[in-house]
């Protein structure tokens, strides 16, 4: 293979500076180093020098220069790989039995008003698969667990919720789990049984899907679900399904009086996130008095 044909190496390049970790791509083409950041909204940024180290500098520099300059958050609605690099703000399942459940705006009042009830969702696919999963459940699993009639919450809620454009109108609500009947599952493999439009109109592949979810997903939605007490305590056979999979959402299978459901923030039309009064009280404990700076960085 001569020199020309040979495909040029792409190396995936990290810098972090302050608050912020840029992700960009550096090889060598037409005797020159190229520094490359790919925007998936905007355009591109692109350095070329024939030594590779100033290259680099270069697109270090530019990072630099946009964070200090204030310019960051119009590069990262340019969408360029970047990642926001803080710690986390709120306290977990596992920290305090502290949940999280996010619905859209318009069921607002009626939650503060009756609470949260299990009673499914009101996304038909959501449903639909639920009631497919619930039918390959294990029989170690007690019978009172049925994906079809709970009510979703997260275990954790990462930083990422709140960049901008995350979630749209929508609203952000906490609740304490504690002394609550409740059943730990994984989204993904939940997800992968949703059924698309597209299939509704298709008897072929329904039918396919049906029985993916009868030979795959359902079983393994249940091998990998546990209990919400052996998953906070860490128990051995959670921690080996953990390192198999992500058990990321808890189903609860009893009423949530108003009271007990805490609003802790939302989002616009826009998608920017705003908190509550109450937002602080599910604040991890040594971040309480910089937690408005660390949200900022998310905002925009």
């Amino acid at each position: 293979m001569t020199l020309l044909a040979q495909k040029k190496k792409i190396y995936k390049k990290k810098y972090k500076y302050k608050n912020y970790l840029l992700t960009y791509e550096l090889y060598y083409e037409n005797r020159q180093y190229v520094a490359s950041s790919e925007a998936f909204e905007g355009e591109d940024v692109t350095f070329f020098h024939k030594n590779k180290k100033v290259a680099t500098s270069l697109m270090r520099s530019w990072f630099k220069e946009v964070i200090d300059s204030g310019k960051i958050h119009k590069v990262l609605k340019d969408d360029h790989n970047i990642l926001i690099v803080s710690p986390k703000l709120l306290k977990t399942v596992r920290e305090g039995y502290f949940a999280y459940h996010i619905c859209d705006s318009d069921l607002h009042n009626q939650i503060q008003k009756n609470g949260l009830m299990p009673s499914g969702t009101p996304n038909q696919e959501v449903d639909l698969a639920s009631e497919e999963i619930d039918k390959y459940k294990a029989t170690w699993i007690p019978e009172w667990v049925k994906r079809s009639e709970a009510l979703y919450f997260y275990p954790k809620l990462t930083n990422f919720f709140f960049e901008t454009n995350n979630e749209k109108n929508s609203h952000l609500y906490a609740v304490c789990l504690k002394d609550k009947p409740a059943w730990m599952g994984s989204i993904a493999i939940g997800g992968f049984a949703l059924f698309g439009d597209w299939m509704m109109d298709n008897e072929q592949e329904l039918k396919e899907h049906v029985q993916l979810i009868k030979e795959e997903y359902g079983p393994q939605y249940w091998k990998y679900s546990s209990s919400l007490a052996d998953y906070i305590r860490e128990s051995k056979h959670v921690k080996v399904k953990e390192r198999q999979c992500i058990i990321d959402e808890i189903l609860v299978f009893e009423p949530i009086a108003p009271k007990e459901v805490f609003h802790i923030g939302s989002w616009n039309e826009e998608g920017k996130f705003s908190e509550t009064p109450e937002f602080i009280n599910f604040v991890q404990d040594n971040l309480k008095k910089q937690y408005k700076d660390i949200l900022k960085l998310y905002t925009y």
